[in-house]
Parts: C-alpha cells; structure tokens; sequence
C-alpha cells in the first residue's frame, strides 16, 4: 500500500509567513504558486496522473530548449531528471544540446510525456509563465490570475533586492 502524501496546515502557515516575509523585504518568489498547486501537486503525486495536466489545459515543458544539464557522465541531457544521450566531449556541445533540445521539444509538443515527469516540479514557475504565454487561448481560465500576478510584482517593485 502506498503512502498518501499530504501537506498540513501548519506547513502551510509557514509558507504563508514565508511569503509575506518575502514580499515586504522585496524578494522574488514563487511561493504564491506553490501555495495555489500544492494540496493538488501532493496528491497526484501518489498516482498515475500528470500534475501538469491538471494545472493547465495546455502544458508544454520549456526545460529542454532553455537549459543545458550534463550529468555525472558527462552527457547532455534535457533535464535533470531525463538520462543523457551525447557526451559533452564529442563535437560542438551548442550544436548536440540544440539538436537534443529540439528533439525533446518535438516529443512533448506531440504530448509525448516521460515517466519520471509523473510528478515533476522542476522550473514550476517558468514552466507554468511560458505555457500560459505559448498557449493563451486553451489557457485563457489562468490568464487573469497570470496578469494579476505579474502586474503585482511590477506595481511593488518585487525583486529589486537579493
């Protein structure tokens, strides 16, 4: 029998307290985003189902095409969760991880899915900003939310510090 994982609400007190703490001393966060998803990403997280899937209506990984990841072989990979393919020493590294990039892109744009990405968290603000951004239309339920908060970090100048 397999473990339910849940989140308590003291935890979620914390993170509340976390991000208030964050927002007046000024500072990027993407604790908003965690508390919005994290009773949903807990439980889906205990079965077969996609998160991702169930935050968006349209999701597309961005992390292979924005990132370069070598592994402890030495072998480029889309990410780190996903084992790598060419090794960093033969060729132009710039050209294998485009190549393996693209390849990737092409995969998860034809709703290919890895299983290891089951429950991935990975980049989970910029993977749910460029979705939103890529796809608007079969998103459009997140745009407002999107808009109100990234309107909110710029109105208060969130960010500014380290």
């Amino acid at each position: 029998m397999q473990k339910t994982m849940t989140f308590s609400s003291e935890k979620m007190d914390i993170l509340r307290s976390s991000y208030r703490y964050a927002k007046r001393q000024k500072v990027v966060t993407n604790l908003s985003l965690i508390m919005r998803f994290i009773d949903k990403y807990f439980q889906y997280a205990n079965s077969d189902k996609y998160f991702f899937d169930y935050v968006l209506d349209k999701f597309l990984c961005f992390i292979p095409s924005q990132q370069l990841t070598v592994d402890e072989k030495g072998f480029i990979a889309p990410c780190v969760f996903l084992s790598g393919e060419c090794s960093i020493y033969n060729g132009n590294i710039y050209d294998n991880w485009r190549n393996l990039a693209l390849k990737y892109r092409e995969i998860l744009k034809k709703g290919g899915k890895f299983q290891v990405c089951k429950s991935c968290s990975c980049h989970f603000a910029e993977n749910y900003r460029s979705s939103i951004i890529a796809y608007p239309l079969a998103n459009w339920s997140h745009l407002w939310w999107f808009l109100a908060y990234y309107s909110k970090r710029l109105f208060y100048g969130e960010g500014r510090k380290i």
